[in-house]
């Protein structure tokens, strides 16, 4: 509880187009078909294509049963931990996989050597 009023205070501070996207600030609630908005718009996620898709995304980010009855929402605050959430990052994580059966070449192909002692 504690990391999320520090991480949602310090977040309010961020400008985030939420009024283009989402309408006015006040809403408590950003919809599926919202969130899918964002996702094409701002975050260039071709995969959020697919409202199915986008919509399994939400369930397994929210982690809550209960809410899996409904069209899934994210409150203002879900939102913005998703902003800074490791399920939001820029990294690609099918290029963490290597393949072992791959690695036949020499160490500084996978690797940049440099040494601490370099001169000018």
């Amino acid at each position: 509880m504690l990391y999320r009023s520090l991480m949602y205070d310090a977040q309010k501070t961020i400008p985030i187009p939420f009024t283009e996207t989402f309408g006015e600030c006040e809403r408590t609630k950003i919809s599926l078909e919202d969130f899918q908005k964002f996702l094409l718009d701002y975050q260039k996620d071709m995969w959020a294509t697919d409202l199915h898709k986008v919509r399994e995304f939400m369930f397994h980010f929210l982690h809550d049963p209960l809410r899996e009855i409904e069209e899934p929402y994210f409150t203002l605050k879900e939102f913005v931990t998703f902003l800074f959430s490791k399920e939001n990052t820029v990294w690609d994580l099918e290029l963490d996989t290597v393949c072992p059966q791959n690695m036949d070449n020499p160490l500084s192909h996978y690797w940049i050597s440099s040494s601490h002692n370099t001169c000018r």
